[in-house]
């Protein structure tokens, strides 16, 4: 199935120009995550307005500002994660289980949490792609590596840039053409190009779902507020126990308990405003 063929399936831009082999097979690269962001498949622009090209850009925390998005593009470009999908591969094909494979990464790299979460991510994927067999993932698909992946994340930040005017046209169509034209040399069929995207996505999916969870732009209002006073209010009132338990136990004391819940009275403020001040500077 040709490329013009498969964008007749999607969002496409009704006022789009004709584009070349190379500019079509470029865009088509960034197919699924296109889909996902709901942008156009088929041209430059994306369709996109303004204010969800900039909630697209701070969803990253590594893009802060112009020079920021053309810094992660060139890292795309150069290498994104596959430098770190190369050093696991061979632990991948190894048939180590979960915790032998974490502890062969602890012994072999120092300070490697980051790749043991990916590596964990990968391994919980292709298992459950061999039980459920939606898709069947090969030795020489995991060989492959994530180029797709990498390659369809920066023709999107790409589009991006230019549409919020980072970037201009040609700079914009020379990354797209390079990423088809990398993809094309790595694989020899969109299958190929999708079992790539798919492992690069399972690789990075745990801290995708972490930025979801703490992401308090979305969802109810009411929801997100529970969701941190109620941890909060539990804390205090554990807190608030303590003292609860001191009092009966001083309470119990024949002679002296009189002056003692006294001086316990006396003293709770104080620790009180001390605690305070600690959260306060300390957060």
């Amino acid at each position: 199935m040709t490329e013009q063929a498969l964008f007749q399936q999607f969002n496409r831009n009704q006022q789009r120009e004709s584009l070349d082999k190379a500019k079509e097979t470029g865009l088509f690269i960034s197919l699924i995550p296109s889909l996902q962001e709901h942008f156009y498949v088929d041209s430059l622009t994306t369709g996109a307005n303004q204010e969800t090209l900039s909630k697209l850009l701070q969803r990253s925390p590594r893009i802060k500002n112009e020079t920021a998005v053309i810094e992660m593009i060139h890292f795309l470009h150069d290498e994104g994660d596959r430098t770190s999908f190369s050093i696991l591969l061979p632990f991948l094909l190894s048939e180590y289980a979960p915790k032998e494979l974490e502890e062969k990464l602890r012994e072999r790299f120092f300070g490697i949490e980051l790749f043991i979460r990916k590596c964990n991510n990968l391994h919980n994927f292709i298992t459950c792609t061999k039980a459920g067999q939606a898709v069947e993932i090969k030795e020489e698909d995991l060989k492959k590596g994530v180029l797709a992946w990498d390659m369809g994340r920066m023709v999107c930040l790409v589009r991006i840039a230019y549409d919020t005017g980072y970037i201009n046209e040609d700079l914009a169509w020379n990354y797209i053409c390079s990423a088809g034209q990398q993809c094309m040399q790595a694989f020899s069929n969109w299958t190929e190009v999708g079992k790539s995207f798919l492992l690069g996505q399972a690789m990075e999916a745990s801290e995708k779902e972490k930025q979801e969870r703490n992401n308090f732009a979305k969802g109810s209002i009411v929801v997100n507020i529970l969701k941190l006073a109620v941890p909060m209010t539990l804390a205090q009132l554990i807190n608030v126990l303590y003292n609860i338990v001191d009092r009966l136990y001083i309470g119990q004391l024949k002679d002296e308990a009189t002056l003692s819940l006294t001086g316990l009275g006396l003293c709770l403020p104080i620790i009180s405003i001390v605690i305070a001040f600690a959260n306060l500077f300390g957060m």
